[in-house]
């Protein structure tokens, strides 16, 4: 069944409320109050575990609510469900620079920002980073190699505690494995985009690289408090 004769089937089972005027709030309610049910069915498993025989049952049910009150809103506005997801499923490809579903497999490649740019001014294609540790100045440090040179500085956890910030420079290499981009990443490969001097200051300058390095202690201080996202 595709969402468009869902769509029409699920609108022949729609009933006329009895307060005139509720056309719409009716659906808004049951849709807020099918998410609710759907965290009861959460609880329900994080309390009793396997004990929660129809768990997942009970998930498809109020997933299955929830999908018709999302479709009868989308008639009552006089949307088609079909295009919704067929536009939601575009926003997300056009997220990760994917151009069409073809490419929605484990070859799916990011977005590049720096294609048309010199060799020296963009981010390596493929390169491989030794991260290791020294015992410095009563400090443990960390070091980044690349093909046997040292990249940007050694690091810190800049605390009191010892909690291994210092390998945080492992998101920004990841920032630009998989997303195609990372300022840092630029700047510690000396990358930058000084060709274009309007590029250089805005994309690859001091405060996209405060942002990004914001991002990285946003993450870092999340991941604490959840095993290090293991």
């Amino acid at each position: 069944m595709n969402f468009s004769e869902y769509q029409t089937q699920a609108l022949n089972t729609n009933q006329i409320p009895a307060v005139e005027g509720t056309e719409l709030i009716i659906p808004l309610l049951g849709l807020v109050g099918e998410v609710g049910s759907l965290m009861t069915e959460y609880k329900k498993h994080l309390r009793d575990g396997d004990a929660h025989k129809l768990f997942k049952e009970g998930i498809a049910e109020e997933l299955g609510d929830m999908l018709w009150y999302i479709s009868n809103l989308a008639s009552k506005f006089n949307l088609n469900l079909e295009e919704i997801a067929e536009d939601n499923l575009r926003k997300c490809r056009d997220r990760w620079g994917w151009r069409d579903s073809a490419q929605i497999d484990d070859k799916a490649t990011t977005y590049i920002f720096d294609n048309g740019f010199p060799e020296n001014e963009s981010l390596p294609r493929q390169f491989k980073v030794e991260i290791t540790e020294v015992s410095k100045d009563n400090l443990i440090k960390m070091k980044a190699f690349i093909n046997k040179q040292q990249i940007g500085n050694d690091l810190t956890d800049n605390s009191y505690t010892s909690d291994g910030y210092r390998f945080h420079d492992v998101f920004h290499f990841s920032y630009a494995a998989v997303l195609g981009w990372s300022v840092v990443t630029r700047s510690i490969l000396k990358c930058k985009r000084k060709s274009n001097l309007r590029i250089d200051e805005v994309e690859d300058g001091g405060r996209a690289i405060a942002i990004e390095e914001g991002i990285s202690a946003l993450v870092f201080s999340y991941a604490k408090n959840y095993g290090f996202l293991e």
